[in-house]
């Protein structure tokens, strides 16, 4: 989000989310923990920011602005376009119903539901 603030670097132009990207892997190494808010799915970035946080053992944390988060091995979003799919199999999730689903309708991996800041291994910050 710092990288994404008007005038910073436009999320929409490959070249500068990459530079975000990077910016935040390297601020990442100074973390004590990596913290992703997954309300609106988790993304390419992130997905890179919880690779190296599991190569680094750094602890993670899993957020939502909500009560409740639903884990999925599964749910991506790309980023601003409100499009969100499976990474299991690719279906196409509308997000904002994610909350009244059971399984990915797509390949039928069950949602498991937590609370809000859960501690999971590996994310984004």
């Amino acid at each position: 989000m710092l990288y994404t603030q008007e005038g910073i670097l436009d999320d929409k132009v490959s070249s500068e989310r990459e530079q975000g990207i990077k910016a935040g892997l390297r601020w990442g190494e100074c973390a004590e923990v990596s913290v992703v808010y997954i309300d609106r799915g988790i993304g390419e970035g992130m997905l890179k920011g919880i690779k190296r946080a599991k190569e680094c053992s750094r602890p993670v944390e899993y957020r939502s602005l909500y009560e409740k988060v639903a884990f999925i091995e599964s749910v991506v979003t790309d980023q601003g376009n409100g499009g969100s799919y499976c990474s299991h199999c690719r279906h196409n999730i509308d997000i904002q119903k994610i909350g009244e689903l059971d399984h990915c309708p797509g390949c039928k991996r069950k949602l498991i539901w937590g609370e809000t800041s859960i501690n999971r291994g590996g994310s984004d910050f």
